[in-house]
């Protein structure tokens, strides 16, 4: 069972962690040491208190409502559903318009070409993918994708243990998870860091299995930026 628990995840783990927000024009930021994952973002994460998501202390919290002005992408088709700040950019994965999407963000043709390589791993898992167009002038776009596949028989006891193992053997440190209730369910929130030719990054991973399905929403960005709605982000994540 710890196999297959693995190897589930991994699969997943091995297209959410696709340097999906690269850019052509690597601007890195230098030398800077990486920031941990108990630094990574604001404890007061998410909108206002008008539009906040639910409270996560309960195990069996239900999807956050859409806070207003949010943007909800995914679908059926992608197996989840989960509402974006304003601000971001949805980019749908679909070719023809993946390429419209790029292009509406006034990406020079180095960058698009990079970014479409690394979001080819997910356009192939039917995963959804949004980002912060403010975020592209640093060389590296911060953002989010979402997946589901099947989960191969993993329980949500062995998933902890198994995205540890999955995110170190992808090349993440500074590895550390807790649990936090998505859509429902339990789930896992895991913060890590990941060292790349396009400089430092961090990430937040939230794994939540359910109807048989394990689903991934990664949020990456720079080493130190991660954005104070990650949390938030994956409190609206529902199965569709």
């Amino acid at each position: 069972m710890a196999r297959r628990a693995l190897a589930s995840v991994a699969v997943a783990l091995g297209a959410a962690l696709t340097l999906s927000g690269c850019l052509g024009d690597s601007r890195s930021d230098g030398g800077a040491d990486p920031v941990g994952p108990d630094t990574a973002s604001p404890a007061a994460s998410g909108p206002s208190a008008s539009g906040s998501p639910s409270d996560p202390s309960s195990p069996t919290a239900a999807p956050a409502p859409t806070p207003a002005g949010w943007k909800t992408i995914g679908g059926p088709e992608n197996q989840l559903a989960l509402a974006v700040p304003p601000q971001w950019t949805p980019i749908s994965l679909t070719p023809g318009d993946l390429e419209d999407g790029l292009s509406r963000l006034g990406l020079k043709d180095a960058d698009q070409n990079a970014l479409k390589q690394g979001l080819a791993s997910l356009q192939a898992r039917h995963a959804i993918y949004a980002l912060d167009p403010k975020s592209v002038v640093d060389g590296y776009a911060t953002n989010v994708n979402g997946l589901c596949q099947s989960a191969g028989g993993i329980t949500p006891d062995a998933l902890k243990s198994a995205i540890q193992s999955a995110l170190s053997r992808g090349g993440a440190t500074n590895v550390t998870t807790t649990d936090m209730p998505m859509a429902g369910q339990q789930g896992v929130r895991a913060d890590y860091r990941l060292r790349t030719a396009n400089g430092d990054l961090q990430g937040r991973q939230y794994e939540v299995i359910g109807s048989d399905r394990l689903c991934v929403v990664t949020v990456t960005a720079r080493a130190g930026r991660l954005p104070s709605e990650a949390d938030a982000i994956a409190s609206t994540l529902r199965f569709t």
